[in-house]
């Protein structure tokens, strides 16, 4: 019977602890800002991070938010359409887009068509680019449907696609249909990030 008030004072006790905050002083300062200030990235705006006093010396010196998003690499859409007027078989026509010297591609959307005579079909299809030095052709899925338009028909492929093109190398599309001429378009949509 004398364990019972034990036995509750014991959980009184660990109530009350729980109930009590957790202080842990591990010597650091919290951080306070003071005076938040908004960056224009089109005028320079200087932050200074220096250490609470007692601690070692090092200041970090941020210049301007243009700098950094340069060095780290501003994207820009870009959309580039290509077309050829003659294209026969049994070789492929092919569509070649330069990248920039100063950019790096990551296409994410393409759009291809071909207009040939009626009957004919889309045989091939692929994207080609340099990554890492190396050539890297992809083959597209070519639509098994063609669109009549009356003198001619049209097939169409197009897709969401993550493909990444060197700064000065070569992007280029390939399609190929069976059988008599043909005329073909290419379209790529995708970010364009500056490289230093």
């Amino acid at each position: 019977m004398h364990q019972a008030p034990s036995r509750l004072l014991i959980a009184a006790a660990a109530l009350a602890l729980i109930s009590i905050p957790a202080l842990a002083d591990n010597g650091v300062s919290p951080v306070v800002v003071v005076n938040p200030v908004t960056l224009n990235p089109a005028t320079p705006n200087p932050v200074t991070i220096v250490n609470p006093p007692g601690a070692p010396p090092s200041t970090v010196n941020v210049g301007n938010p243009l700098d950094i998003a340069k060095a780290e690499g501003i994207q820009h859409p870009f959309g580039i359409t290509l077309e050829s007027n003659s294209c026969s078989p049994p070789n492929n026509c092919f569509l070649e887009f330069q990248v920039p010297a100063n950019q790096r591609w990551v296409i994410e959307r393409y759009g291809i068509e071909t207009v040939q005579q009626v009957g004919a079909h889309m045989n091939f299809l692929s994207i080609s680019t340099v990554i890492g030095g190396r050539l890297a052709a992809l083959p597209l899925p070519v639509p098994a449907n063609s669109v009549h338009l009356g003198a001619a028909d049209a097939t169409l492929a197009g897709d969401n696609i993550r493909i990444y093109a060197e700064p000065g190398s070569t992007v280029e599309v390939a399609a190929s249909v069976d059988s008599g001429a043909f005329t073909t378009s290419a379209t790529i949509i995708g970010q364009a990030i500056d490289v230093p």
